[in-house]
């Protein structure tokens, strides 16, 4: 609702739907044989692997998912009434960030970064919290840290990243350099020099921010537009 209203105070009609990503394909597909419709800006936005979000979903949901949203942005068509332009946002807190250039890659290594990654979490968690919420701490790690942490599910995860290849943003997506103020702002944010956080800009173009604790990787999020 804040949203809408923001929306309202410039004069815009603002509607929010929700439908599932097969609907908004046929949807538009729709519009493009009827030769309507007006210019749509999209964003498609996607976390994986993030402790707060619950259970993690699968690579291929996720590849498909932003494979789609790569389909429409890129499907312009010949009718410039339907051509759509956007923004794809991809979230990742998954521990296997740099294994996933080398498939193949042995279980051991990967259950080692898993080990490393959550352990890197517990003590960013338990560095940046006063002692007099170590009982609010316990509970965040109980609910959102500790489900994470089973070899069986890593296992699975393990055959699929060998199985699976992640999102390739291609010729057709150009990437979302990352601003100097949103830098400075998630620097900010973390309180990046009084601590081991550390907040960086990578990818081939500057669209990836990470942050780090002590070196290892704990979110990475990457935008690519049209």
């Amino acid at each position: 609702m804040l949203l809408c209203d923001h929306a309202r105070s410039f004069g815009l009609k603002f509607k929010v739907e929700e439908m599932g990503i097969h609907d908004l394909v046929n949807e538009f597909m729709a519009m493009k044989k009827q030769g309507g419709g007006t210019k749509e800006w999209l964003a498609f936005n996607c976390m994986v692997g993030l402790p707060h979000i619950g259970k993690n979903k699968s690579r291929k949901l996720v590849n498909e998912f932003l494979g789609i949203a790569k389909q429409l942005l890129t499907s312009c068509g010949d009718n410039a009434r339907t051509t759509k332009r956007g923004i794809i946002t991809l979230g990742e807190g998954d521990a296997c960030e740099n294994l996933k250039d080398g498939t193949g890659s042995s279980f051991g290594a990967y259950f080692n970064a898993q080990l490393m990654h959550y352990q890197a979490i517990m003590e960013s968690m338990e560095s940046n919290m006063a002692k007099h919420l170590v009982q609010a701490r316990l509970a965040m790690e109980c609910l959102f840290v500790g489900p994470n942490i089973c070899a069986q599910a890593w296992f699975q995860k393990w055959k699929e990243m060998n199985e699976t290849c992640y999102f390739q943003a291609g010729t057709t997506l150009e990437g979302l350099k990352v601003s100097r103020g949103r830098v400075m702002e998630a620097k900010e944010m973390v309180k990046e020099r009084g601590n081991s956080y550390e907040v960086s800009i990578g990818g081939d173009s500057g669209n990836e921010l990470t942050l780090d604790w002590r070196g290892i990787t704990l979110v990475k999020v990457s935008s690519w537009r049209n």
